[in-house]
Order: C-alpha cells, then structure tokens, then sequence
C-alpha cells in the first residue's frame, strides 16, 4: 500500500537491537578529554539503535571515525571497507553525542542476533507506542535520548525494565510502566530474551525539519510517499535534525532548503537533491551528505522523501 503522509513528530522510535547482539563499542583512538563514561554510555545507545547494520553476513568488527562538535552533532566516516561500518556509520551522523568537541574511532564488534525476531518485536513495539508517547506529556518540554532495557518472555510479556535518561523522574518512570504493561505477541522458545530500546522525545511543539526555535515547516514542506510508513521514515529523520540545523554553520544562507531523495528497498538512500534552494551552496551540500548518510529501515519498495529545513 502506498502512502502520502505530510510530516511532523515530537516523538522518535529508533530500532531495536537484542541486548549482546551488539557488543559494548569500544574508543579505540582519541576520545573525549573528560565524561567518558558519559560518552561510552551515548554510544551504547546509540550501538542498539544498530541492529539492521548486522544483517547478512557482517565482519566481526567494524570501525568508524568521529569528530563531535560542542553542540554534540557528530561527523561519522566508516573506516572499515563494509556495508556494516557505512551503516553504523549513518546511525552515528543522526545521534548526538556528549563530551565534545572531541574525534577518535569507534570500534563496534557484531554478535550473532535473531534479526527476524528483531524486527518482529520491533514491529509489535512501534505499533503498540501510543501510551510511550503520551509520556510527552509528563515533561511536555523535554528534549533527548531514552535508553530501555527489558526481558521480553516466550508468551509476549515484559519484564525488568530498565529507564535511563535525563529528562527526569516523571517521565521516566511514566515510560517504565508503559513498557512493562506492554503485551506483544508470544514468540515461543523456553527462556526470555533481553533487549534494548533507544527512544527520543522531541518535545512539544518540536517537528521534523526547520530550526531550532523556529516554526515547523509548512504542510506542502514535507512528504513521504511509497512502500513505507510515516513511522518509520520519521524517527531517523527527527534524529537527523541536530546535524541537519548544524549545516546552517557551514554558510549565510537563510530560508527554508528542500531536499528530495529516494529510500531503496534496503533502507540506504540515493537520488539526493536539493528541489528549493537558498544559493548557498555549502550548507546545501552539508545537507546532502547528512541525507546520503541515512540508514532506513527496510521496505519492500521504493519511498519518496521530501524534507525541509529552515534556516534564520
């Protein structure tokens, strides 16, 4: 079924990844001066938002270079000659790490995970998000990362859940109980599994594209039309926001730019142009490369994108 969907989001699902699919990543050159625990700690999260770049038959290890700037936006590059390093890689481009200004290599090493049953869940979950989201509410202004972890059992259950974030108390613990009491579909096996989730909260009044503080784009300013859903297309762009805004840094340029690209079938991009222009060509081709970089999930078609950013 194809769809047309005009974007806007306070609320970010990123994908699920069982817990030890992933290793813990390891700095492995450079790294932050100081908070690097803090940092170790963002980039696990970030290393569970991963568990689509492990398909197929990936390296054991995999490294990718990052410069961080003050704000946190991260410059990702794979340095491994793999699908798997360019696909960590775009995860990192849209995360937002602390500690900076700092660069180094990330080392992320790939254990063997059920993806199938991954993506399952991670289906059962997005579609059974609606008393997450309504946690928005116990902190409407709230901005950032949450980090979840849980032990999911054979008849679909949730337990041990585990909330960390610095959004504060009230919504944290307004996602703990939406997780636990969450009930998906019994998978089978005799032991229970544990897993990860990265969720972001936006904020209220926040929407996917345009500048920080500043309005939402218009309704004809974004769409996605073809083989998948607003809801999967919309986390990895909102996620994409801090990077994309921080392309304003590379020029003067001021106004809404408008990009076009198509999501293959399996989640990477091409076609990346720019369709409304400011003449400022640097930001412009930052925003292309941030595009180029995106990891999506995977769709049994082609879909159409069209995103703005507002520049003042």
């Amino acid at each position: 079924m194809r769809r047309h969907v005009a974007l806007a989001a306070t609320f970010v699902f990123t994908m699920l990844a069982p817990a030890g699919a992933i290793a813990g990543p390891t700095i492995v050159k450079g790294g932050p001066k100081a908070d690097r625990p803090k940092v170790e700690s963002a980039l696990a999260v970030a290393a569970a938002a991963m568990g689509v770049c492990w398909r197929g038959s990936p390296p054991a290890k995999v490294t990718v270079k990052v410069a961080v700037a003050a704000d946190g936006a991260v410059i990702s590059t794979a340095v491994t000659r793999a699908a798997a390093a360019q696909c960590a890689a775009g995860v990192l481009a849209v995360w937002t790490l602390p500690g900076g200004p700092w660069s180094g290599e990330v080392e992320f090493a790939a254990a063997a995970a059920p993806q199938d049953l991954a993506a399952t869940i991670q289906t059962q979950l997005l579609a059974k998000s609606a008393a997450i989201k309504a946690c928005q509410s116990q902190a409407p202004t709230a901005a950032g990362p949450v980090g979840i972890k849980m032990k999911i059992h054979p008849d679909g259950t949730i337990t041990d859940v585990e909330v960390s974030s610095t959004l504060g108390a009230k919504l944290d613990g307004c996602v703990q109980r939406a997780v636990a009491a969450t009930r998906l579909d019994a998978f089978g096996g005799s032991a229970p599994i544990k897993y990860q989730l990265a969720v972001a909260f936006a904020g209220k009044g926040a929407a996917v594209g345009g500048d920080a503080g500043g309005p939402p784009p218009t309704p004809d300013g974004g769409s996605i039309a073809g083989g998948l859903a607003v809801d999967q297309v919309r986390p990895v762009l909102t996620a994409a926001r801090p990077r994309l805004i921080a392309c304003g840094r590379k020029g003067k340029g001021k106004g809404k730019v408008v990009t076009r690209f198509t999501i293959r079938a399996d989640g990477t991009t091409k076609n990346v142009v720019v369709k409304e222009a400011i003449g400022d060509p640097a930001i412009e081709a930052c925003l292309v490369g941030v595009f180029k970089a995106l990891t999506f999930p995977t769709g049994a078609e082609e879909t159409k994108v069209g995103y703005p950013v507002a520049f003042n």
